[in-house]
């Protein structure tokens, strides 16, 4: 069976796109993002944040300042997801989840984008 690749979800290109920001090789936590600090400059494609979530994470950057963090785990179960979930209330951050196909995974894979309240 052949894969049509132009039917993938391309969240890396969409959501930089849409907002008008950059993936950055230095990375924030949480915290960080909420504060817009940066925490650390290490490079930390597997990061794992509440829950246990985490893979495929990139770390972006709007005006020179942390934006969003997202990632794409292949698998979140709802306990997972409500501990990140609570984590990002409790900070005044937002987060959503899209279900799609993406490169990483053509049968399904999850991005989770976390972005600051405006």
């Amino acid at each position: 069976m052949k894969i049509d690749v132009k039917k993938w979800f391309d969240g890396e290109t969409a959501f930089g796109k849409d907002n008008q920001c950059q993936v950055t090789k230095r990375t924030f936590n949480l915290q960080g993002l909420s504060s817009r600090k940066l925490t650390t400059d290490a490079d930390c494609m597997y990061a794992e944040f509440p829950g246990g979530i985490g893979d495929h994470t990139r770390f972006w950057f709007k005006d020179g300042k942390p934006f969003a963090i997202t990632t794409e785990p292949y698998s979140v179960d709802e306990h997972e997801y409500g501990i990140l979930q609570e984590e990002c209330l409790k900070l005044g951050l937002t987060i959503n989840r899209i279900e799609d196909k993406s490169e990483w995974n053509p049968e399904q894979c999850l991005w989770i984008e976390i972005l600051k309240n405006k």
